[in-house]
Order: C-alpha cells, then sequence, then structure tokens
C-alpha cells in the first residue's frame, strides 16, 4: 500500500477560491492529509493567508497586502471572483485559521513574508508540532531562518533551489522537493539515503503522473487535481 499522502496545494483550489476556508473545507473532503497555504502580513501587522504580494488577483480590491490595514483587508470580497457562489468569502486570518483546521486536517504552510518569530509564536500556541505541520519559504533569508529558529519542526527545500540533494540535508532541511522531471531514480534514492521524506509538486490533471508518483511511494504528493489524485489512489490499492 503507498504511503503518499495528499497535500492540497492552496486548498481545493479547481474547485473553490484559493487559500480560502471553502477551499480548506474541500481539500478536507476529498481526502487532504495536508492543506496548503500561504501567509503574508498586513501594513499593521496581521498575518494573513494569500498567495500573491497583491489582492488584485483573488479579491475585488487593488494594492499590495503589505500597504493595507487588516480593517482594509477585512473589507475585501475574496470569493466571487471565482464564482458568484463564493461571494462574500473573506481573506482569511492565519491564526483564526490555525484554530479552525487544528484536528480537522494537517497544515503545510509556506511563508511568503512574515516574521519568522511570530510564525512560529502563532503555531506553538495553538498546539501545532512535528508531526502536523511543515514549512517552506521561497525567501532565501526567510527558510534559512525558519530551519535555525524553529528546530521543533520539519522544514521543506525544492531540489530546484539547492546545489543538489546532499545539500538539502546538511543545510537542516527534513523534505525536500522534486519537480515530476526531477522524479529520477536517481534523485529518489539519493534523497532516501540523505533521510529525506520526499514531495512531489505536479499542478496538471494528469492520471498517469499521479499514478507514477503514487508507485515510487513518496510521502507527499502537493497538487491541484485532488479528486483525479484519490481516484488513482484508490486503483492502485490492492483488494482486500
Amino acid at each position: 500500500m503507498s504511503r503518499t499522502q495528499l497535500v492540497c496545494h492552496r486548498g481545493a483550489n479547481q474547485v473553490a477560491p484559493e487559500n480560502t476556508y471553502p477551499a480548506s473545507e474541500k481539500a478536507i473532503a476529498l481526502g487532504a492529509a495536508f492543506v496548503e497555504i500561504d501567509v503574508r502580513m498586513s501594513r499593521d501587522g496581521v498575518a494573513y493567508i494569500l498567495h500573491d504580494e497583491t489582492v488584485d488577483r483573488t479579491t475585488d480590491g487593488s494594492g499590495a497586502i503589505a500597504d493595507m490595514t487588516s480593517a482594509e483587508l477585512d473589507a475585501l470580497d475574496a470569493g466571487s471572483w471565482f464564482s458568484p457562489e463564493f461571494a462574500g468569502q473573506r481573506l482569511p486570518k492565519f491564526e483564526e485559521w490555525l484554530v479552525w483546521l487544528k484536528g480537522k486536517c494537517n497544515a503545510y504552510i509556506e511563508v511568503k513574508e512574515a516574521p519568522v518569530p511570530l510564525i512560529r509564536e502563532l503555531v506553538l500556541k495553538h498546539g501545532w508540532g512535528r508531526e502536523d505541520t511543515y514549512f517552506l519559504s521561497g525567501d532565501n533569508a526567510i527558510r534559512a531562518e525558519m530551519v535555525r529558529l524553529m528546530p521543533e519542526f520539519r522544514h521543506m527545500e525544492p531540489v530546484r533551489w539547492s546545489k543538489g540533494v546532499a545539500d538539502v540535508a546538511r543545510d537542516g532541511f527534513a523534505i525536500i522537493e522534486f519537480e515530476l522531471h526531477e522524479m529520477t531514480p536517481e534523485n529518489l534514492a539519493a534523497a532516501r539515503a540523505n533521510n529525506l521524506q520526499i514531495q512531489i509538486f505536479h499542478p496538471d490533471d494528469d492520471a498517469d503522473a499521479f499514478r507514477r508518483i503514487i508507485e515510487a511511494d513518496v510521502e507527499y504528493a502537493n497538487v491541484d487535481h485532488p479528486a483525479t489524485f484519490k481516484r488513482v489512489q484508490a486503483e492502485l490499492q490492492p483488494a482486500s
């Protein structure tokens, strides 16, 4: 039986507006083991869940989140852009989302732009630990600071951001991410030899790719099409 756990990228973002409560709810309903979200800060120091630097693409507002107050952000509609069904959805505050998700699902947290001590404070405050969450940042300085200041948690680094598999392990990361074309026997063997857990990121609706990922028996698959992934996984499970 495959141990590959389903990670929903920005929640179930094909059936609900990304990085919202409905996206997380639908990810859970589809069998996600982890919901992935992105964290950024308001001008007045409140952590929100948002992928982009600006609110333009996924709300009815415009401008950089870092230039907006929490009151301004709370007034935005983060659902209508996706479908009228989600009109009135608000940008989730990170702390409130942590409280809401705890006990329902695990969390994969990408810190886009936020103070690492604050992130650590909030996850510890609400009982999150090493097994039910892990972290990434695309900012090299933030990523290194998280490894240094949050040693009780697992941190991930994509191999494409490093010099190689051995460097990911040497620099204190517990999880390595490969894209599908990087999921070679050599890379998988090197990751395992270095005691790294493996995540494959694959955003396409691609049953054949999901079959390869599941058969490779990696720990995590971060996907945008969880329903297809779960269907393929069910097809590959031996009959009881």
